[in-house]
């Protein structure tokens, strides 16, 4: 006697398997990000490829750690070490953004805009309590200027001093690249599957677009951004 031959499996039934499958395949790539996002901030992953250009980096560059707030995986290497309270209290908070030039490049500290600014308005009002932030970054253009302004006015600033115009030439990146390099397991993938450029091989200016046009009022339209 044979065995009998099984029923096929419903449609509604595959279409649930299939449901199933893809939930888990889902939830396990949004824990491993998280995973791989908080050993990113712990210092215990680095995910960022030095070919990235610094207009690639998305989100906020700051998050809290304690009562501080300290500059993010993404932003570490090109925007200045520093750190502000989270509550900024009665202090005159201002924030300082910019490119290469506004971060004071090639000098740290003594010797940038934020050095000198910070000592005329130390001396001129001894008595207050003045917290400038150098916001500025190396090699970002003014896209990721427009994305640091917006999270630094959230921040309850009393002023915001923007200087951007020198790395200006690229277009900004489509919707797609930006929200891929929100996710650390893809920026863990790329760092691992392409090899860094050496120092010898990297550009010394800003990649052009050939649509100077674009490039031209893409620009305006950020610094009318930064205003409103």
């Amino acid at each position: 006697m044979t065995a009998p031959t099984p029923e096929p499996q419903s449609r509604p039934f595959r279409l649930r398997y299939l449901f199933y499958a893809a939930a888990f395949v889902f939830f396990f790539f949004l824990i491993l990000d998280g995973v791989i996002v908080f050993l990113e901030r712990k210092g215990s992953v680095d995910t960022q490829n030095s070919n990235d250009p610094a207009w690639l980096s998305t989100g906020n560059p700051w998050h809290a750690d304690g009562n501080r707030y300290v500059v993010g995986p993404a932003d570490k290497k090109s925007m200045a070490s520093m750190t502000f309270k989270v509550e900024k209290g009665a202090a005159w908070r201002g924030f300082m953004l910019g490119g290469s030039f506004m971060r004071g490049i090639p000098y740290e500290g003594a010797g940038t805009m934020r050095f000198w600014l910070n000592r005329s308005l130390s001396a001129r009002f001894p008595n207050a309590e003045i917290e400038l932030i150098n916001a500025a970054a190396v090699s970002q253009n003014s896209h990721r200027v427009k994305q640091i302004v917006q999270h630094a006015a959230a921040l309850d600033p009393n002023v915001l001093i923007i200087a951007s115009c020198n790395n200006e030439g690229a277009l900004a990146p489509d919707e797609v690249t930006q929200r891929l390099h929100k996710s650390g397991t893809f920026r863990l993938l790329k760092k691992w599957l392409r090899d860094d450029m050496e120092d010898n091989e990297r550009p010394l200016h800003t990649p052009q677009d050939p649509d100077i046009d674009s490039v031209r009022n893409q620009f305006r339209q950020n610094l009318i951004d930064m205003v409103e």
